[in-house]
């Protein structure tokens, strides 16, 4: 399984067990029976499972979860060529986290909406989203205050969620808080998984949680790099809303 096919399972886990849905963009809507929709294509069904594609990952889904299917049109988001390294999350009227990148270009690989999420994918100049070296992913979940999500709290539903998908799994959280939170984690030799370490930050900020993660498809990070992208990540701001 690949690393956008595996942190798919990984954020609908997340979406089930704190209110959100994972942000994708497609025709087919399945809602399940917490309340929470789906967006995908679905491309099989049996009396019992649905298989659901988003942006080419494969979801199954038991259709006792589910409480109705449909069909509704969405629009296809704009994929800016290049991007400078200090960078804008395009999320207008919410608060933007601001990512410092390095001097080297990256640009957006894909980027999608919905109603409770948005994320971006940046990759290098020569690469895309299904095939890359580095990826840099941030996703904004938006939560009503009334179900007091923090940043702790997400990050140890995450940590939970991907120590039950792969035991293997060296996890590390560097530091957290309530409000904030830096960790890392990497698998190697896993049968079906690619190599890769992970650092990442979450951001709990007025219009929900930012989750900024950087992906390299080596292990371990050579400690220059990981030292690089620890700092990166924590001069991460979130700009405030002008609404």
């Amino acid at each position: 399984m690949n690393y956008r096919n595996f942190y798919l399972k990984v954020l609908f886990a997340l979406a089930l067990s704190l209110g959100v849905f994972q942000p994708v963009l497609r025709a087919d809507v399945i809602e399940h029976k917490n309340g929470q929709r789906i967006y995908g294509k679905i491309i099989s069904e049996t009396a019992s499972v649905i298989v659901v594609e988003i942006d080419g990952a494969k979801l199954s889904l038991n259709k006792d979860e589910i409480r109705s299917i449909k069909k509704e049109e969405m629009s296809a988001p704009s994929h800016p060529n290049e991007i400078v390294p200090q960078v804008k999350i395009p999320n207008e009227g919410l608060e933007k986290p601001l990512i410092p990148f390095d001097k080297r270009k990256w640009k957006v690989g894909y980027q999608a909406s919905a109603d409770k999420a948005l994320i971006v994918e940046f990759v290098l100049e020569n690469e895309t989203v299904e095939h890359w070296t580095e990826l840099v992913t941030a996703h904004l979940f938006l939560f009503d205050p009334a179900q007091h999500v923090t940043a702790k709290r997400f990050l140890d539903t995450q940590e939970r969620v991907i120590k039950q998908a792969y035991p293997v799994v060296q996890w590390n959280a560097i530091q957290s808080s309530e409000n904030g939170a830096l960790y890392e984690w990497s698998v190697k030799g896993y049968p079906g998984m690619e190599d890769q370490s992970e650092i990442a930050r979450i951001i709990k900020g007025k219009d929900g949680i930012h989750n900024i993660r950087y992906t390299a498809k080596k292990v371990p990070l050579p400690p220059e790099q990981r030292k690089d992208w620890i700092d990166r990540l924590s001069k991460i701001t979130l700009e405030k809303s002008r609404r």
